[in-house]
């Protein structure tokens, strides 16, 4: 099962392979919307280790990127959700997230602890050229349709088509791991078995989650929120400062971020805010202070108290439990 693949054991003692390692920033979910490629050029692939106990945040982290993506859940419990829709997976289950789909795997906290395997990787990496028969038959149908945005497959769920993605993709997982020669061939094999299952038993009536029509704008709205935090959150902004960059009101702004998020845009710029000083206070030189005023915050004191909040210990204490 895809709860045993991979044994958890310190970050110092893992040697991370080539093919699977741990995410650039502090945890996935920071990165809200992805810009950078995942993998290389020459092999448009990347998977990530995600830990939920090296990183005990509390809360949604929203994102999406242009590549597509399957969550495979090793242990423990994750939240899962896409747009408006939430899922609880737990050890052995994982989900599609299609390409571009506002998507979140999070609420870290003692009862969502579990540690998890993204699987990222441009459509493209399937079948090389997009003009090619491979791509428009089998590529496209899943990866450009607007209104799917992805799917939850359970190890319990008695589908046996569902029961041969996940085998597929514990496959994938195992081979990220390994140093064979063979591996990314491997990689590329199963994962095109486990989309190719996709495409074609991919729909509502197959039992997958799909978007709906109405809900394409919202997202959209949401996606420009989440950019111009990115962009700005260092800067004092405000959410009517939010609302009149995305051409909203500020009602609807908070409407729509918070129907999504369950959160309203100035607690999730607050702890966005807070992931990021985190992760600078793990992977930079800076003074607490330098990092307080470069993350947004204007008063020490204030940075401090909401820091605690969210990882239960001072920027200082938690720049010394990472140096241990």
């Amino acid at each position: 099962m895809l709860s045993e693949i991979i044994t958890i054991v310190p970050k110092e003692k893992v040697e991370l392979k080539m093919l699977l390692t741990a995410p650039e920033e502090l945890c996935v979910n920071d990165i809200m919307c992805e810009t950078k490629a995942h993998g290389t050029s020459s092999f448009r692939f990347q998977a990530y280790r995600n830990e939920s106990r090296e990183r005990p945040v509390r809360g949604e982290g929203w994102h999406w990127h242009p590549e597509a993506e399957f969550l495979c859940v090793l242990e423990g419990k994750v939240r899962f959700g896409i747009n408006e829709e939430r899922f609880e997976l737990g050890a052995g289950d994982a989900a599609f997230i299609n390409c571009g789909a506002l998507h979140m795997a999070g609420i870290i906290s003692q009862e969502y602890v579990g540690s998890s395997v993204s699987l990222v990787f441009a459509p493209e990496f399937l079948a090389e050229d997009r003009q090619s028969l491979l791509y428009n038959k089998y590529i496209k149908p899943v990866a450009e349709d607007q209104l799917f945005k992805g799917c939850v497959f359970r190890k319990d769920q008695g589908s046996p088509w569902k029961e041969e993605i996940l085998g597929a993709l514990e496959k994938v997982c195992q081979y990220c791991q390994e140093e064979d020669w063979l591996c990314q061939l491997k990689v590329r094999n199963e994962l095109s078995r486990a989309w190719g299952i996709l495409a074609e038993y991919k729909g509502q009536e197959k039992g997958l989650y799909a978007g709906g029509e109405g809900n394409r704008k919202l997202e959209q709205r949401v996606k420009q929120i989440l950019d111009y935090m990115q962009a700005h959150y260092a800067e004092p902004i405000t959410v009517e400062d939010i609302s009149k960059n995305v051409n909203l009101s500020r009602t609807e702004c908070f409407r729509c971020f918070h129907k999504i998020t369950g959160a309203s845009p100035l607690e999730y710029l607050n702890l966005y805010r807070i992931r990021q000083a985190a992760f600078k206070l793990r992977n930079t030189d800076q003074t607490v202070t330098e990092i307080c005023i470069g993350s947004g915050f204007s008063h020490p004191s204030y940075f401090g108290k909401k820091f605690r909040q969210i990882y239960g210990v001072s920027p200082a204490g938690y720049r010394k439990m990472g140096e241990k």
